[in-house]
């Protein structure tokens, strides 16, 4: 029997079951091409992704020369208007200046101990701020700040100590606390490691005038402080930065994850906290701010736990880095390594909405975080372990951002 013999009931409904089978293949390939894109697409997100995520990463080495007389431990500062590195050798009392593109000296100043142009004797921990022709070097024992110029005379001198010794900041100068001048203004960095039942009246910055002489103490502590003792040092640091593109100031803490905007008559006007895993560690050793110090359990305190510690602001990508000390184990500090550092520690950089994209984890002996700087190259920090191969240059590893190779 032929189809054209079928009833009409049936060869409709056999055209409609044929219909039929044809609109399932069809719906059954437009669903699996949709599946297919649909994971073809994902597949793309996900690898797209994957592509933007940023590491941190050692892109290069900067390589300075050095002296015979020069080792490795100096205090440096970078002045980015002029592309210049100074290193001030305290050993010597002399300060290079190095001219970064070129990588070389371009000028040595040999500083005088005595005589009118004294800038004090024993340079232990002395600091140095470099702007154009003008240098200023704090001699951090007898807080004395002394102007000078490119020839090593003195021009000006401004007294720095503490009033009240109890209760004042103690004015810093090193590497990872260097002071940042605005104008005629200059900020330093400040210590005091004695107990307070309120350390939210402890003043953490110095502003002098270099045309008055003018010396103000400002800015609190953040009332993290006031949760218990945190120690007598690396808790309390602070650490000053600016950014280029901000006429503002900002200031860091120890024990805080968060940063501290600040205009020139040294108020607080803006909070920027950067939240990370390690805030939870950084607790205080007693919860009474006022508790009897036992130095062994202070010693092991200040060893073992974490820290936050200098800030830098890539101005060029908007990225900000911070380093964090991780400290030691307390079963390393238990045992005849009781070093003091330097410790295992942190690169992490952040983007401009304060979200982290990226740590860089460093281990001990590798480089140096308390002799860093930044500048439209990267993020320099010195290597320990190059100037242990080659002491005839002070070797800097440049760190940036870099998508996925």
């Amino acid at each position: 029997m032929t189809c054209s013999s079928l009833p009409e009931s049936k060869l409709l409904h056999s055209t409609s079951i044929r219909t039929n089978m044809f609109q399932n293949i069809i719906f059954a390939i437009l669903l699996s091409t949709l599946l297919f894109s649909s994971c073809r697409f994902d597949n793309q997100a996900e690898s797209n992704r994957e592509s933007n995520i940023l590491h941190i990463k050692e892109v290069g080495e900067v390589k300075m020369p050095l002296d015979s007389l020069t080792g490795f431990y100096n205090n440096i500062y970078y002045d980015g208007s002029e592309g210049k590195l100074y290193l001030l050798n305290e050993e010597t009392a002399t300060i290079y200046i190095f001219n970064y593109e070129e990588r070389k000296v371009v000028n040595k100043i040999q500083l005088s101990l005595e005589g009118p142009n004294s800038v004090g004797e024993n340079l232990y921990k002395a600091g140095i701020l470099a702007q154009n022709d003008t240098l200023f070097v704090l001699n951090y024992m007898t807080r004395q700040l002394c102007m000078l110029n490119l020839n090593g005379e003195v021009l000006k001198r401004f007294e720095l100590w503490a009033q009240d010794e109890l209760n004042d900041p103690y004015i810093v100068a090193s590497s990872d606390r260097m002071p940042v001048k605005k104008g005629k203004l200059i900020f330093f960095a400040s210590e005091n490691p004695f107990q307070h039942k309120d350390q939210t009246k402890i003043n953490t910055v110095v502003r002098l005038d270099i045309s008055t002489g003018e010396v103000v103490p400002c800015v609190n502590r953040p009332s993290i402080y006031n949760e218990g003792y945190f120690g007598n040092y690396y808790k309390l640091k602070n650490f000053l930065f600016s950014n280029p593109n901000s006429t503002s100031l900002f200031c860091a803490f120890g024990a805080s994850p968060c940063i501290y905007e600040l205009n020139d008559s040294c108020n607080i006007i803006d909070t920027l906290c950067f939240p990370h895993t390690i805030t939870d560690d950084i607790s205080p050793l007693d919860p009474n701010p006022l508790a009897p110090i036992v130095i062994e359990k202070l010693d092991e305190y200040e060893a073992t736990t974490p820290s936050f510690a200098q800030f830098f602001h890539d101005n060029v990508n908007d990225v900000y880095y911070r380093i964090i000390s991780h400290g030691m184990s307390k079963e390393a500090f238990r045992t005849n390594d009781r070093r003091k550092g330097p410790w295992s520690f942190s690169l992490v950089a952040y983007n401009k909405d304060r979200q982290k994209i990226s740590e860089f984890m460093f281990n001990e002996n590798e480089y140096a975080p308390d002799m860093a700087f930044i500048n439209k190259y990267g993020l320099h920090m010195a290597k320990l372990s190059s100037y242990q191969e080659d002491e005839n240059h002070l070797t800097f590893g440049v760190f940036n951002l870099v998508g996925n190779e």
